[in-house]
């Protein structure tokens, strides 16, 4: 699933939230390059809010989509919250043309520097500064 070239991603944790950081692999169209890097990450997410940071996806392939609509059917079956942000326009584009903006959470901005500007308790701050945004958004 993985070749040689293959970064992992940054994964940050504090408390009950997650925040996955995907790199800039330039094999998305071979390979489904989202599942490879979450595998291993995907444990314990009863209750979890996982952020998925976009930052470094220049685009998406079908398969990566499919395998977003899984995560979330099971991020939200085991009681937690799905949130991408940093998603380019590109990116966002793909969202808005499938309709999936209206099914997935999706934030524009980066959840984290308005955390940390705004607040003191990361993980907190996190679950409240992606509320706000995901209103926002609808």
């Amino acid at each position: 699933m993985s070749n040689n070239n293959h970064h992992l991603p940054k994964v940050e944790k504090s408390g009950n939230v997650k925040i996955i950081t995907f790199t800039g692999d330039e094999v998305r169209d071979v390979e489904n390059v989202l599942a490879s890097e979450l595998h291993g990450h995907m444990e314990n997410l009863k209750e979890c809010h996982l952020l998925l940071d976009f930052t470094h996806v220049q685009y998406l392939s079908s398969v990566e989509l499919g395998t977003l609509i899984t995560l979330h059917k099971r991020v939200k079956a085991s009681g937690g919250r799905l949130t991408l942000f940093n998603l380019n326009a590109q990116v966002y584009e793909v969202f808005t043309v499938t309709r999936l903006q209206t099914y997935l959470g999706i934030c524009r901005e980066d959840v984290r520097s308005s955390v940390k500007a705004s607040r003191p308790n990361r993980t907190t701050g996190l679950l409240a500064q992606s509320s706000v945004d995901k209103r926002k958004s609808k």
